[in-house]
């Protein structure tokens, strides 16, 4: 009977053992659970009217070891939000992240030590080293950031070569700048052969992507035909993205387009100098309202009249979209 009883109190202790440490799992499951819930709170909260109720959520989880909040409280020190601008406390929170092998904190010290600034001189070793790090546990920001630093520092075409695989593995996993940067590469060459072809392809996703840049270098190719056929409307509707995101040389661009083929738009010619004018007015560019008016030397009086009337109003809608 004792040995009965032994036996099965030894069964009831580790079944209480086993228990307890079931227990133990789900309540800091749950607590996890918890603190991640309330740092997404605060990362939202980072850019509202009140950061300094993300600061208060964000602290106490940094000093328990959380590289998510680490890597946020890091930013907003490194960018002044919610607390003054520090960035030594910015250096060492995002140091404590990226010791843990946080992604997002090994891309962000790697741009810390790229930019330097503050006193802090920029140490470009560092830098690679860390965005390299976040390049191997695949941190799409990262491929054309460490792409950009190579190229800045390049010693031979091998960098180049090598830059530009990290741009190609960027831009497939949809990283922006990737993107932009192996575009612009493509189109100028500064690393390589030119293709036009591939620049118009590439700048096109990345405008599609909502780079104004982008879509004011696309649009240019399209309106000359550089990497492929002239496409007037193409050029109009992406110089009219530009503008609406505010590009006064967007709207300059978009008047000249009209009036390459302004039997393509409602009142092309009238519209097309007006915002031609327009944006050579908003850019206070003499020279520019000068080529306006010279490519609309052969319209008749009346449209050259129209087309100024139409300027004040363009402008005020342009400005008006922008607050």
């Amino acid at each position: 009977f004792c040995d009965s009883f032994r036996d099965n109190h030894r069964e009831f202790a580790m079944f209480r053992t086993i228990f307890s440490v079931i227990a133990a799992v789900f309540l800091a499951i749950g607590a996890s659970a918890q603190s991640y819930e309330e740092i997404l709170r605060a990362k939202d909260l980072l850019g509202s009217d009140t950061p300094e109720q993300a600061i208060a959520i964000l602290e106490p989880a940094a000093r328990a070891g959380h590289p998510f909040a680490q890597n946020l409280l890091g930013a907003a020190y490194d960018d002044g939000v919610g607390v003054p601008r520090d960035k030594e406390a910015a250096l060492n929170y995002s140091s404590a992240a990226a010791d843990q092998g946080y992604p997002p904190a090994l891309f962000n010290l790697g741009i810390f030590f790229a930019r330097g600034g503050d006193g802090m001189a920029p140490d470009l070793h560092r830098s690679r080293a860390l965005l390299e790090r976040a390049v191997a546990l695949d941190t799409t920001a990262a491929f054309g950031a460490l792409a950009k630093l190579i190229l800045e520092t390049a010693q031979g075409p091998e960098d180049a070569a090598h830059a530009i695989d990290l741009l190609r593995r960027g831009a497939v996993r949809g990283d922006l700048a990737a993107i932009e940067l192996l575009a612009y590469l493509m189109r100028s060459g500064a690393a390589g052969p030119q293709d036009p072809v591939e620049a118009r392809h590439l700048y096109e996703i990345a405008a599609l992507m909502g780079s104004v840049d982008a879509q004011m270098a696309v649009a240019g190719m399209f309106a000359s035909g550089e990497g492929g056929p002239v496409d007037i409307a193409q050029a109009h509707a992406y110089f009219t993205s530009a503008a609406n995101a505010g590009r006064a040389d967007g709207l300059y661009a978009r008047g000249l387009v009209t009036m390459m083929s302004p039997e393509e738009f409602d009142n092309g010619r009238v519209i097309g100098l007006a915002q031609c004018l327009a944006g050579a007015d908003l850019l206070r560019r003499r020279d520019l309202a000068a080529n306006c008016e010279e490519r609309s030397e052969e319209y008749a009086d009346s449209i050259r009249a129209a087309a100024q009337a139409e300027v004040p109003g363009l402008i005020e809608t342009f400005v008006s979209i922008q607050q």
